[in-house]
């Protein structure tokens, strides 16, 4: 599971916070917020031809 508002930045544990996400994305993602997250990999997101949700695999 992941956080959307990860906890270290003001989130919470709530149903609307948290999403399923493998334990690869989740380690990848870090501590950014999740648009701030497909910001910074919108290239390669582009570039893949795999989109957002392919990279944020469901666990």
């Amino acid at each position: 599971m992941d956080h959307v508002i990860p906890i270290s930045r003001g989130g919470s544990h709530t149903r609307e916070n948290v999403v399923p996400a493998c334990r690869s994305c989740n380690s990848k993602k870090g501590d950014l917020m999740l648009l701030e997250w497909v910001f910074l990999n919108a290239g390669a997101l582009a570039r893949s031809g795999k989109g957002v949700r392919r990279q944020l695999r469901v666990a």
